[in-house]
């Protein structure tokens, strides 16, 4: 709880729970709410290495829901970073 999550191989079984409750109450806040600002001033970056457009969405529209904003980045191959192009890592 409160770290980032980089891997599937760091949930526990409690973890796991404590995921599927916090998807179940966002949900609820979504359709009750519409969402909060709990994420204003917050920047969520993504790197997608292979096309995922839904996923990508997904991510996107609840940073949005959540009052953050949201920044994507296409690091495929033919994607429009110069770092990928140049076989820059991620933690360059």
């Amino acid at each position: 709880k409160n770290s980032p999550l980089v891997s599937v191989t760091q949930i526990s079984t409690s973890g796991l729970l404590t995921l599927f409750e916090t998807a179940q109450s966002m949900r609820s806040l979504v359709r009750t709410n519409g969402g909060d600002n709990r994420l204003q001033h917050r920047v969520l970056a993504s790197v997608f290495y292979e096309a995922s457009t839904r996923t990508s969405c997904s991510f996107q529209a609840a940073m949005m829901r959540l009052g953050g904003t949201f920044i994507h980045v296409d690091g495929g191959k033919g994607g429009n970073t110069s770092a990928s192009k140049k076989g820059e890592t991620l933690e360059d």
